[in-house]
């Protein structure tokens, strides 16, 4: 019976909430490094305060966070992965409270990483003391490991993942992430796309020089710039780099039958995300572009004077920021070289690329598969639905694939608590305060349904 714990976790939400006001509080920016020691330390004494061994796993770039608990009549292992860095919040006049400043209201709590991930790893401390205060003993082991680079691509997980190879292995693992994109309910993924970073950079003077006197004799590189991007992406969103979907294998029959399985209210969609239209590659439906589709998205244009009023220069450099998304069949270098051709082919052979990060496809968890069914049993009993079955979800691949391949966990599936318009990375991330408290819930349920599994043993 775990009614008596899911009892102590409504009774407690209030003081839930304010543990993770605290913990969204604290920045843990992992691209500028600002916070990320402290946070560190504020989840490894609150994994000491729960009786966990806890230590800090180091090895020279962003810190993991482990905590693990044995039960001396258990032979298995639940591994309760998540990070705990978060992205930057970008212009600050864009947010309606400061962004480390955790705001609750209209049943949410609002404030950077609030979705991404803090509410959704904190469940599982929650889900531990709830447990510990009402049961005693836990039904199983179990650990928690907290990355802290997943938002630059996890540069640092490799290393981590050799060292510590032994802690991260699990007979089952369990992911907490992301929101649950088009579905007011329950939602696991059963794969990641890849992600590819670069950086195109257009060049002009050597320094900026006054437009005008020399605005229309020196070379622009920002328009020289919006010109590469438009030889690219065309106006609506189709990619025209050649070759760039030459080598995407077909879809197979179950994928088929998951896709169409899957609903989207178009209209209620459109108003969530606050946008008239989707757009880009053609003759391809919402959720096939959405989880087998390659990406070429530009998350990020630098150029030139960016305060108020104007300056009359030509700047020396702009730089656009893309994503790439990764797909099976697909490789790094050749759409990386691919991007470099089309843009020698068009006449932009000045233009340079850096490659800023790159993480690989992860393979997909297969429908047979206990844990699958162990976890839609808990998704269901919490929310009274039976959870949908999403083929891919956009990137984070590289850590599932460690975890999986380099690792050998034989049981890993991603979960989010997040519901659709959690508007993670944006500077109106908020957490709906249900969906948390059936996140603690949840986490409770699938301890208690691994514990009596098969799997394992």
């Amino acid at each position: 019976m775990l009614e008596p714990i899911y009892d102590y976790i409504d009774a407690n939400r209030e003081r839930f909430v304010q543990e993770l006001e605290e913990l969204v509080a604290q920045p843990s920016i992992s691209l500028t490094g600002d916070g990320m020691e402290e946070c560190a330390q504020l989840l490894e004494r609150w994994l000491i305060e729960l009786g966990l061994d806890t230590e800090i796993l180091r090895t020279g770039g962003a810190p993991m966070v482990y905590g693990e608990k044995k039960v001396s009549d258990s032979n298995k292992k639940l591994l309760l992965f998540n990070h705990y860095d978060v992205v930057p919040p970008g212009p600050l006049e864009n947010w309606r409270n400061p962004p480390f400043e955790p705001v609750v209201h209209t049943n949410r709590i609002w404030g950077r990483g609030v979705g991404d991930a803090k509410g959704q790893l904190i469940t599982y401390f929650k889900a531990i003391e709830a447990w510990h205060a009402v049961r005693g003993e836990l039904p199983c082991s179990l650990a928690i490991a907290l990355n802290g680079d997943n938002e630059i691509g996890a540069p640092n997980f490799v290393r981590l993942a050799q060292r510590y190879a032994d802690k991260l292995r699990a007979d089952a693992v369990f992911f907490a992430d992301a929101s649950t994109l088009d579905v007011w309910g329950p939602v696991i993924y059963l794969g990641n796309r890849g992600v590819l970073a670069i950086e195109l950079v257009a060049h002009g003077p050597a320094a900026s020089v006054h437009s005008g006197s020399y605005g229309g004799l020196v070379k622009n590189p920002a328009i020289r710039l919006a010109n590469a991007l438009a030889c690219l992406r065309d106006q609506n969103g189709q990619i025209l780099v050649k070759g760039f979907h030459d080598d995407l294998e077909p879809l197979g029959t179950v994928q088929h039958r998951l896709l169409e399985s899957l609903k989207l209210n178009r209209a209620s969609k459109l108003q969530n995300l606050g946008t008239s239209e989707f757009w880009g590659d053609p003759g391809h439906e919402y959720f096939e572009t959405q989880m087998f589709r390659p990406t070429l998205n530009v998350h990020g244009l630098t150029c030139g004077y960016q305060e108020k009023g104007w300056l009359a220069i030509v700047p020396s450099t702009a730089i656009a920021k893309i994503d790439i998304n990764i797909v099976p069949n697909l490789d790094h270098d050749d759409i990386k070289q691919k991007i470099q051709r089309q843009l020698i082919e068009q006449g932009f052979d000045d233009i340079e690329i850096r490659e800023t990060g790159r993480s690989p496809y992860a393979t997909s968890a297969r429908l047979d598969d206990p844990f699958l069914a162990l976890a839609a049993r808990a998704l269901e009993r919490v929310w009274g639905t039976a959870p949908v079955l999403y083929p891919s979800i956009g990137g984070g691949g590289g850590l599932v694939r460690i975890l999986k391949e380099q690792i050998g966990n034989p049981h890993f599936l991603m979960v989010p608590f997040g519901q659709p318009d959690m508007n993670e990375h944006s500077p109106t991330e908020s957490l709906d305060l249900d969906w948390f408290v059936r996140g603690i819930k949840a986490v409770v349920t699938v301890m208690d349904e691994f514990a009596k599994s098969d799997i394992g043993r």
